[in-house]
């Protein structure tokens, strides 16, 4: 027997059992997918899709659309499913941890019994701060372009002035000079012209 004859003998030994096993392995693939394999991806809802990552352990990062998680899983689908005990290890290790609770039962740090809180540190006449972030506020509106200038903020200040000249407002006329020089600034920076058109366009 020649040399050649004893490789040409190996190779067909070996065309044959790669035949008979081919079809095993194929046949094995196919029922470890088929239940996955035959499930559209897109069709199914959020949840699910979320469900099925989370079964196997997959975390999808920046996930926002349906797309990315139907990709992810896509790529993903063959990992075995997690067992209930490494699923618990899981959930035990991503939850958050509990603040320690505090004596009061309502959980938050506002002193009801004595009227007493973080609302008494804001006083009524103090709202310089405020102003100045409103006014940084427009100034960036205005350097961006945008329509910053049309803009009219009304103040705490702009509210008190309104609130003590409440009472010399009668009816539709306006008695008080005071007013008057209001409403005029308040229709010029408005944009709409001058005191004797129609209020109902503001």
């Amino acid at each position: 027997m020649s040399l050649v004859d004893t490789m040409r003998r190996l190779s067909l030994a070996s065309l044959l059992v790669l035949l008979l096993i081919l079809p095993l392995i194929a046949g094995e693939e196919q029922s470890a997918s088929a239940g996955n394999a035959d499930v559209d991806l897109t069709k199914l809802r959020v949840k699910e899709l979320k469900r099925m990552l989370e079964e196997r352990g997959v975390e999808c990062q920046g996930c926002i659309e349906k797309e990315h998680l139907v990709s992810r899983l896509r790529e993903t689908i063959h990992l075995p499913l997690l067992t209930e005990e490494e699923r618990r290890q899981r959930q035990q290790k991503d939850a958050p941890k509990k603040a320690p609770s505090s004596d009061s039962s309502s959980g938050d740090d506002f002193d009801w019994s004595g009227g007493k809180g973080r609302f008494d540190e804001v006083k009524p006449g103090d709202s310089s701060s405020k102003d100045a972030d409103i006014q940084k506020i427009l100034e960036k509106l205005k350097a961006s372009g945008s329509f910053g200038d049309k803009i009219k903020m009304f103040s705490a200040k702009d509210f008190e002035n309104i609130a003590k000249n409440v009472d010399h407002r009668k009816g539709e006329g306006y008695d008080d000079d005071m007013w008057k020089q209001y409403d005029d600034k308040l229709w010029k920076d408005l944009g709409k012209g001058k005191k004797g058109e129609s209020k109902d366009e503001l």
